[in-house]
């Protein structure tokens, strides 16, 4: 038994049952939306199998297939023999037949119900998430490079602060018992590292938060083998890179100035800002690991 509170299992499919009546804004996309998802996620369980069955597989980023999908070429527009008008292109005949949702609001929809259940904190350092996606990317769990198969499993995808997700990268926090599994390992298997969608942060970690008019400082403490764990392999980090941020006025001001904008998921400002705010992110936490 623990001390600790984890998700019951019964849980589970009623809670996925709730989010597929808001996985997108509009009600007439909820079937298209979650046929997507299950499609992509189907494709990822059948190159699972092929990889146990012994089958070499080239490396392929199932998650960059789906959100950055490959747009098909404009058809070019023809005169019509009878009347000589332009015929109506591909594109034009997309319009008048059914919409389709775009994929930065099916990842919007998402990023807004885990906010509430995360109470607009990141999942991992409980900072305040700011308000563009590009400063708040989804979070893989388990990595999707060693657990391809749960790329798209909902149980396995929360949100984090840009800082959390550049650290964390493909770090495998999990013990080696969980490679080579189907099924997602059910939540009172996590019992060596903490799940932010299965276990609740406060009963792992206990931190305290100083502010000036300046400066911020937060202190990360775990209080089980979990929160522990954590702390080691990314909070005490994630705490350090804030003081060095603090440390350089320009560097601050910089950041600051990037979290105002607010632009539209998806766009090509959004992706550059993404860039630039991870980019500025490793650098700091390699100027703490030097």
């Amino acid at each position: 038994m623990t001390d600790y509170f984890v998700l019951d299992e019964a849980e589970l499919r009623p809670r996925y049952d709730d989010y597929k009546v808001l996985c997108h804004a509009e009600e007439r996309f909820h079937k298209v939306v979650m046929f997507n998802l299950l499609r992509f996620h189907a494709t990822a369980l059948q190159r699972f199998d092929r990889r146990q069955a012994g089958e070499a597989l080239e490396d392929c980023n199932l998650w960059n297939e789906f959100s950055n999908p490959k747009s098909k070429k404009k058809p070019k527009t023809v005169a019509t023999a009878a009347t000589g008008e332009p015929a109506p292109t591909v594109k034009a005949k997309r319009k008048r037949g059914k919409a389709k949702p775009v994929i930065s609001d099916i990842k919007g929809a998402f990023r807004s119900y885990i906010e509430k259940t995360q109470k607009n904190r990141c999942c991992y350092c409980r900072r305040w998430l700011c308000n563009s996606g590009y400063s708040k990317p989804i979070e893989h769990i388990l990595p999707r490079k060693t657990y391809e198969q749960y790329s798209f499993h909902f149980w396995n995808l929360s949100v984090a602060c840009v800082d959390c997700n550049s650290l964390k990268k493909e770090a495998d926090w999990a013990t080696p018992d969980k490679h080579g599994f189907k099924a997602y390992p059910l939540p009172s298997n996590f019992t060596e590292m903490f799940h932010p969608r299965f276990h609740r942060f406060d009963e792992h970690v206990r931190f305290i938060r100083v502010q000036t008019n300046d400066h911020s400082i937060t202190l990360y403490r775990g209080i089980t083998p979990q929160g522990q764990k954590l702390c080691e392999d990314l909070l005490t980090i994630i705490a350090g890179k804030e003081v060095i941020v603090n440390a350089n006025a320009a560097l601050k001001s910089s950041m600051e100035t990037i979290e105002r904008f607010d632009v539209k998921e998806g766009s090509h400002l959004e992706s550059a800002l993404k860039s630039l705010v991870g980019a500025l992110s490793e650098r700091s936490i390699d100027l703490l690991n030097r």
